[in-house]
């Protein structure tokens, strides 16, 4: 992937000391970097990620730092200048520039780089300073009133954190250290079957689509089905996010293709392969009506080696309809925040005996301060506990059952 933004990116915005957004960089629009500048957003096309840009005038610059080296010590000595008498001052006398003044300033327009200048001018104190204490002063004045930006592109990790710091109940309170656990026990890999069951949103179905996703190749030979509560989906914003919108990866909903890949549209959707959005109620039905004409009953017969599960819901009723799905050895990982009914679904399979090697995990990951003679979680932590449960189809009830996998 491009270390340079380009077109068609979504890209996120790190504002600091501001608000961030996430943006699609296209050929026409507009976007509002701050209070006085708005730029073309196609401008953005070909400026490098990561690097950290300020607004001078109209013009994005990057932030370099200049590091201040010193001949030797004499000259050191003798640049540091006599510091005594600062701040011994009336406090008016030492800046004639007010806050109302700053104020001013940034709602005319007038760039961060401008307004330090200004205050150096308006300082009775800043010649006196050492060539240090003048370098330590400007770092924090620019750090306040010199907005900077840097345009990265999302990671698992990094959206995550981001979503979780906006909006923790809207993906069930995962956080990266939960989710990685997730992905990790499911064996999600390119080349894999999976099957997500998804009520955070899209976030781990993304997030599964991004392990899996090959460069240049899409899902490739791996079948990757998110399968969704109700009608409506409530995907494309970690997809996008996760820049998840190659045309490879375009697939079906309930058997038929969401968009055409192709101008032939007498072409048969290939069910073998790809992703997928399929209704559970679609396949509730398809069961009910055992209707082989259904279009989701290719889907149905893949043998899934792998099932993830995430909602707050209660996941026995969910589990018990998927489970038929998943071939046999194949990884089952549930999450939810409740140990209780996790328990309750771990004790309700095992009876059935349709798993084995069922585990409850605590996925989430504490950080601890380590002092002498005391050992204790940081007390500033937003912790919500999680949970997952983790077991694997028995061949045994495959068998039985009579499951292709």
């Amino acid at each position: 992937m491009s270390s340079t933004i380009e077109l068609n990116d979504w890209i996120f915005i790190d504002r600091e000391n501001d608000k961030s957004e996430m943006v699609h960089v296209k050929a026409k629009g507009r976007i509002r970097l701050n209070k006085n500048c708005v730029i073309q957003i196609g401008d953005l096309v070909g400026i490098p990620l990561n690097v950290k840009f300020y607004i001078d005038g109209d013009q994005l610059q990057p932030v370099r730092i200049d590091n201040v080296l010193l001949e030797d010590k004499e000259a050191e000595l003798d640049d540091v200048g006599d510091n005594r008498t600062i701040g011994l001052e009336k406090s008016q006398e030492v800046q004639t520039h007010t806050s109302d003044d700053i104020t001013a300033m940034q709602n005319e327009g007038v760039s961060g780089t401008e307004i330090i200048d200004r205050l150096k001018e308006g300082s009775s104190t800043f010649e006196s300073k050492g060539v240090y204490s003048q370098a330590k002063w400007t770092r924090r004045a620019l750090a306040k009133h010199r907005q900077t930006f840097t345009f990265r592109r999302h990671t698992i990790n990094t959206l995550v954190q981001w979503e979780f710091a906006k909006q923790p109940d809207k993906i069930c309170h995962l956080q990266a250290d939960s989710l990685g656990q997730i992905l990790q026990h499911a064996s999600v890999m390119p080349g894999r079957k999976v099957m997500v069951v998804d009520q955070a949103f899209g976030l781990v179905q993304a997030a599964a689509m991004y392990k899996m996703h090959i460069p240049d190749e899409g899902i490739a030979d791996g079948l990757f089905t998110n399968v969704y509560v109700g009608t409506r989906k409530q995907t494309s914003e970690f997809r996008q996010a996760l820049n998840l919108a190659d045309p490879k990866l375009y697939g079906t909903h309930n058997g038929r293709p969401t968009r055409a890949q192709t101008t032939d549209h007498s072409l048969e959707p290939d069910l073998t392969r790809g992703v997928h959005d399929v209704t559970l109620q679609a396949i509730i039905e398809c069961e009910a009506t055992d209707d082989l004409s259904q279009d989701v009953r290719p889907l149905l017969e893949a043998g899934y080696e792998s099932l993830i599960i995430v909602g707050d819901a209660d996941p026995t009723p969910t589990l018990a309809i998927m489970l038929p799905y998943v071939a046999g050895g194949g990884t089952v990982v549930v999450y939810h925040t409740s140990l209780s009914a996790l328990q309750t679904t771990a004790d309700y399979f095992a009876r059935e005996r349709a798993v084995f090697g069922g585990s409850i995990i605590q996925t989430q990951q504490l950080s601890h301060q380590v002092l002498p003679a005391r050992t204790h979680p940081a007390m500033t932590m937003q912790v919500m506990p999680s949970y997952i449960y983790v077991a694997y189809r028995s061949e045994r009830e495959v068998a039985r059952a009579g499951v292709v996998g």
